[in-house]
């Protein structure tokens, strides 16, 4: 606008006015197109609200019901536990066919509390070990179930949040999430589909925030009581993807004369029994995770502490020693360590004292790429922080 008044009052003619007005309008577009993505990220969506455009941002990839079999294949060999979930299963599946009967289809109300035991049980049950934390949701709502993640679309980075209905955690971390339905809904709709994703997402995100590495498998289910669908999420490196596997109807309504006969599928319910002992299995792999990826930072920084006060002592360490040599194997799992035996190299390199000018000089001299890739690995492996 400045540059148009100085235009006008220099005397600029119509046409010079113009090209400038043109050339104004292309700077504010390109102006506009850079500032689109953060425009963007400003307005936020509700996980529940999402719809064909957002789910197809997500990388997935759904799995067909030929190949469900070979998922579950590992479950065929305890046959013990399988019977045990089988039964609770099937126990489930009656209890819902006598809420469908009497029409009582509202999730809070009658599908809520059924699915959140069956669930307790089977974490107890597998999980004996481990102190599992339940939050799940209440009337009011909780703050451990609310969640926030961002997906990338072609409009921009879109913040996503919402709450999950059962999140099962250990020592405030999420290991597994279970999304409720009343029994009327498909459970296969872009609008549910996007919510189970986005759950999946968020949940995943604060493992890795909580424990400072991505989760390899993080586990998921969308049920109604009657539809069971189950959900993925995996890390390699290829990044981030989503597993959906086929939804699996337990029940179904059969018309027969003037009146409706409800039919167990026990094929179904078997394959949810398998699908439900695997989510098992996956999340305590990640508890597992969690004490491992804990005790290896223990090790980093006892051997870091170690190093020091070894350092401290002036010409303790020998002359034949070399300072970006690993140290001896610790005992436990850290042995194998690379991240613990390049912490003590690298101390050892900066804080050794009994070697001299000429010790130092040749150390500097027997750097191999290598010895340089371990003291990069060591540097970033300080700076993790386990929130």
């Amino acid at each position: 606008m400045c540059c148009f008044l100085l235009c006008c009052s220099s005397g600029a003619g119509s046409g010079e006015v113009k090209t400038l007005i043109a050339e104004t309008r292309v700077r504010f577009d390109a102006l506009e197109n850079m500032i689109s993505p953060i425009v963007q990220k400003v307005k936020s969506k509700v996980g529940s609200e999402l719809g064909k455009t957002e789910v197809e941002c997500f990388n997935k990839s759904f799995l067909p019901t030929a190949d469900l079999a070979e998922y579950v294949l590992p479950t065929h060999l305890i046959p013990e536990e399988y019977q045990f979930v089988y039964r609770m299963v099937l126990e489930y599946t009656q209890e819902m066919i006598d809420i469908g009967k009497q029409k009582n289809v509202n999730e809070e109300t009658h599908i809520h509390p059924p699915t959140f035991k069956l669930l307790q049980d089977l974490v107890k049950h597998f999980l004996s070990a481990h102190e599992v934390e339940f939050f799940e949701k209440s009337l009011t709502g909780t703050v451990e179930i609310g969640y926030e993640t961002s997906l990338r679309t072609r409009k921009g980075v879109l913040p996503v949040t919402g709450e999950t209905d059962q999140l099962i955690c250990i020592g405030g971390v999420p290991v597994g999430n279970v999304e409720v339905k009343n029994l009327s809904m498909p459970c296969n709709t872009p609008r549910e589909i996007g919510e189970i994703l986005a759950e999946d997402k968020g949940f995943a995100e604060r493992y890795r925030r909580r424990v400072g590495v991505e989760p390899r498998l993080f586990p998921s289910v969308l049920v109604s009581g009657q539809r069971w669908v189950f959900v993925d999420r995996s890390f390699g490196e290829g990044g981030e993807q989503y597993l959906l596997f086929p939804a699996l109807v337990t029940f179904e309504l059969e018309t027969v004369g003037e009146g409706a006969v409800y039919k167990v599928d026990e094929s179904s319910v078997e394959m949810v029994s398998r699908m439900l002992m695997r989510m098992m299995h996956a999340m305590e792999k990640l508890i597992e995770a969690i004490g491992t990826t804990r005790k290896r930072m223990y090790d980093v920084y006892a051997a870091s502490e170690d190093t020091e006060g070894e350092g401290d002592g002036g010409d303790e360490s020998s002359d034949d020693e070399d300072p970006l040599a690993p140290p001896a194997p610790r005992k436990g799992p850290s042995a194998t360590d690379k991240p613990t035996a390049t912490a003590a190299a690298s101390k050892g390199a900066k804080g050794g004292g009994g070697g001299g000018g000429d010790k130092k000089r040749a150390t500097q001299s027997n750097l191999t790429m290598e010895n340089m890739y371990r003291h990069d690995l060591d540097t970033l492996w300080h700076r993790v922080v386990l929130l």
